[in-house]
């Protein structure tokens, strides 16, 4: 079977903004899981792979990532995301759908 295309992007955030959202505590493996699943990504025929670690793993630079795969992914090829870390809650202040990245 021929691999299709194949981008992948991988998040690791071992600790979020405590400006953004509160109290917290602060993970340990989140950064190697996002390499594991870019070496998983790799071994399953991917040839292109980004790995956003804590510090760059920014909103901004997950959807530029996103923007720019859709650039290059025609039908029939696949976008893989993983992602590592924990979530939070963050009020919705603008009544609204949340876009104040």
């Amino acid at each position: 079977m021929a691999n299709p295309n194949g981008i992948s992007l991988h998040i690791g955030l071992n600790k979020i903004s405590k400006a953004h959202y509160g109290p917290q505590v602060e993970l340990a493996g989140c950064e190697n899981d996002a390499r594991d699943m870019a070496a998983i990504a790799a071994a399953a025929g991917f040839k292109t792979r980004k790995i956003l670690l804590t510090a760059a793993a920014k909103a901004k630079a997950v959807l530029d990532y996103i923007d720019d795969a859709t650039d290059s992914l025609g039908a029939g090829d696949i976008f893989f995301i993983s992602y590592s870390g924990h979530g939070s809650q963050v009020d919705d202040e603008n009544g609204g759908d949340r876009r104040d990245l």
